[in-house]
């Protein structure tokens, strides 16, 4: 879970210097108010990791999109945050997710996808669709490509939602 937080810092940073350079104005800092309490962050990890095994049972080999997409969108549904589903032939599907706010603000696009190559029993020593956890990592088939960046975006738009009271303040104004 180290690594995937690293990946996530790694993310964060980037978008960043994207938003710095490609703006040309830089990056105009507005008071954002927080909750009061800071995430318990093993309780973050490990409800991560909780996702992400499930994530990766869910069998998407070049297809059944719709299976992990429909598990993702209702985890997003509880912690409030709208999710669309479009199908683009039977099994095939995207998920669309965003975090409302009012005003002439842009978002950003968090990109994924969910389907998997097929997975030879013979050239795993573990079950490739068990997401299984040993010696302190998840094991499977998607859990680096691209399963468990989907887990660090989704984790990053629930806690935003969580502990975020005006996301307004968040938002970059067009320029």
């Amino acid at each position: 879970m180290k690594k995937i937080l690293k990946y996530l810092a790694v993310l964060i940073a980037i978008l960043f210097l994207f938003i710095l350079f490609d703006t040309g104005n830089g990056i105009k800092v507005k008071p954002v108010k927080i909750t009061s309490q800071q995430p318990d962050y093993a309780s973050v990890q490990a409800e991560a990791s909780a996702i992400l095994k499930k994530l990766i049972s869910i069998k998407t080999i070049r297809g059944n999109e719709i299976a992990a997409v429909n598990y993702l969108r209702n985890l997003l549904a509880e912690e409030g945050i709208q999710a669309d589903v479009y199908t683009s032939a039977p099994g095939r599907a995207n998920l669309v997710a965003e975090i409302r706010v009012e005003g002439d603000s842009e978002g950003i696009i968090l990109t994924n996808h969910l389907d998997v190559v097929e997975a030879d029993p013979g050239e795993w020593s573990l079950d490739a669709f068990s997401g299984i956890e040993k010696d302190g990592y998840i094991y499977g088939r998607g859990a680096l490509d691209m399963k468990g960046m989907a887990v660090m975006q989704l984790m990053t738009m629930i806690l935003v939602k969580r502990q975020t009271k005006n996301l307004q303040a968040l938002m970059v104004p067009n320029l």
